[in-house]
C-alpha cells in the first residue's frame, strides 16, 4: 500500500454522510421557485412563521397521503425539504426574520442566551464526561436543550 498524507478532520462536518439524491426533491423545488420568484430570492429573507407554516401544510398534506403538491405537481417531500432549509437558514443567518409569538400568559420563557457553538465550550465537554460520554437520546435534543441543562446544573 502507498504512503499516505495525513489530515486532521477531527470534528470537522463529514459531508460524506449526507444522501444528495435523496436531496433531489428539495432541488427541483428550487428551482420551481426560481422560476416564479426568482434566484435565491427566499435569502431576502422569510419570517419564521410563514416558513413553518408552509412546512406544516405539506407535512399534513403528505401525512393524509398526498405525494405531489397541486400547484407545483412536485413532491410535498422536496417542499417539507425546501422548508426546513429556509428554516434552519433563517434561524442562523436571519434573526431578524423572527416572528415567532411568545405567549405571556404561560409560564415566564426561559430567556436564552445568544447562540454559542456549546458542544465547543469546556462546559460541554465537562457535561458530556459527567454524562459517561452519552448523548442524551430523547430527541428531538438541540443546543436550546443544552443550554437549558447547563443553566439548571449551575443553579443547583
Amino acid at each position: 500500500m502507498k504512503e499516505q498524507g495525513e489530515r486532521e478532520n477531527q470534528g470537522k462536518l463529514k459531508w460524506s454522510l449526507v444522501s444528495w439524491r435523496a436531496l433531489a426533491p428539495m432541488v427541483r423545488v428550487l428551482m420551481f421557485g426560481a422560476e416564479k420568484y426568482d434566484d435565491h430570492n427566499w435569502k431576502k429573507g422569510l419570517k419564521y412563521t410563514e416558513v413553518c407554516e408552509s412546512l406544516q401544510r405539506h407535512l399534513n398534506a403528505f401525512i393524509e397521503g398526498e405525494d405531489n403538491d397541486p400547484e407545483s405537481k412536485l413532491s410535498h417531500v422536496g417542499h417539507i425539504l425546501c422548508n426546513a432549509m429556509f428554516l434552519s437558514y433563517m434561524f442562523l443567518f436571519r434573526k431578524d426574520m423572527d416572528d415567532r409569538y411568545v405567549d405571556k400568559n404561560l409560564n415566564p420563557p426561559v430567556e436564552i442566551p445568544p447562540f454559542v457553538d456549546f458542544t465547543e465550550t469546556e462546559e460541554f465537554k465537562t457535561w458530556l464526561l459527567s454524562e459517561g460520554g452519552l448523548i442524551r437520546t430523547n430527541y428531538p435534543y438541540d443546543e436550546q436543550d443544552i443550554i437549558k441543562d447547563i443553566i439548571n446544573e449551575e443553579e443547583e
